[in-house]
């Protein structure tokens, strides 16, 4: 009987190839993104976010075309924490890609260009639970009021690399390449490589004369 049955499972998991569940993956990643539209300020047709993405304060959240948010990512704007209130804007721009488990976090201004992308595990945040000129130690983290560094944004076609971190007041320029587990802490020109904790430039474009 359990020969028949072994048998059984093979014949119907053999019917059910890998491009069906493909498809399948799809269908429930638009259906998916038609329901979590509603709760998202701008949220053109053409995005497409994948089961599993959890959004937090959407209405402070803009999606441009053809953007795509990967399975389990976290995109939240943060309005209110510990009775103060925030007035977060995040914008990613179109033709974007964010990889799965990404991390996007925003008390103020966080924006994303066109044509951007970025691998697993990316954080991009632009707070921290207190700050060493406050008298935090005695203070558990989740009761400690945020603060942040300043504006992030994020220039066209930048490439970020898995598990990097960009952190607040930090502007990245167009065409930037962020290496796999770097800390960006200041500013990144157009056109560079940087690499690091903290990241540093190991490779520019150099202009033309």
């Amino acid at each position: 009987m359990k020969d028949v049955l072994r048998s059984l499972a093979c014949r119907i998991l053999g019917l059910y190839s890998y491009s069906l569940w493909m498809k399948t993956r799809y269908i429930r990643d638009s259906l998916y993104s038609k329901w979590i539209r509603n709760f998202v300020a701008s949220c053109p047709q053409s995005v497409r976010i994948c089961k599993g993405v959890a959004i937090y304060g959407g209405k402070h959240i803009h999606f441009g075309d053809q953007t795509i948010i990967q399975r389990y990512s976290v995109i939240e704007a943060i309005d209110q924490f510990c009775g103060e209130a925030f007035a977060p804007d995040i914008s990613i721009g179109q033709n974007a890609n964010l990889g799965e488990y990404n991390h996007i976090s925003c008390i103020g201004r966080l924006h994303i260009g066109n044509g951007f992308l970025s691998g697993r595990r990316v954080t991009i945040v632009d707070h921290n639970h207190g700050s060493l000129k406050d008298n935090v130690i005695s203070t558990p983290p989740m009761q400690r009021k945020l603060c942040s560094k300043g504006v992030i944004t994020i220039g066209d076609n930048v490439w970020v690399g898995e598990n990097a971190m960009i952190l607040g007041g930090v502007t990245i320029g167009d065409g930037a390449i962020i290496a796999a587990n770097a800390v960006v802490t200041k500013d990144v020109p157009c056109a560079t490589i940087v690499a690091g904790i903290p990241a540093q430039i190991i490779k520019q474009k150099k202009e033309k004369a």
